[in-house]
């Protein structure tokens, strides 16, 4: 499971400061780290994404103002800590201190990574290209890719 960081936490695999993002520390460190509150659990967020290929055109089928309107709604549909963690996952640094309009526009002109996206996202995405929202993930984001 991974966990949130409410405050700066220091591991042994570093320093970890406010909405990044702590994986891989064990399963009783992490349930110690949010009993005390310094960290939150991750939730249903995708987990980090390695190696993934960005899919910077999603929705082939709309023009470039649709594909921004149909993205910037999926996004929009991920909390605050969705979007720092998603944020993570494309390289950008981002803190849950900021408002929620302001994490979603840093995010808006960059590649898509479908894999990265909360299951919510992937179903605002769906919905937009005409596909049914009630695919398991997996197939989801294989009709989304396709």
């Amino acid at each position: 499971m991974a966990i949130i960081c409410n405050w700066y936490i220091k591991t042994s695999t570093g320093l970890y400061g406010p909405g990044e993002v702590i994986d891989g520390i064990g399963g009783e460190e992490e349930m110690r780290l949010i009993a005390l509150g310094a960290a939150s659990p991750a939730g249903n967020m995708a987990a980090p994404v390695e190696a993934v290929e960005p899919v910077a055109d999603v929705i082939e089928s709309t023009d470039s103002a649709e594909n921004d309107e149909a993205i910037a709604a999926a996004l929009e549909a991920m909390s605050k800590k969705e979007l720092v963690h998603y944020g993570a996952a494309l390289g950008i640094k981002l803190t849950d201190r900021s408002n929620k309009v302001d994490l979603v526009n840093a995010l808006k002109g960059e590649d898509v990574i479908l894999e990265a996206l909360t299951d919510e996202a992937l179903a605002v995405l769906a919905k937009y290209e005409g596909i049914d929202d009630t695919l398991p993930r997996e197939e989801l984001i294989a009709a989304l890719e396709g």
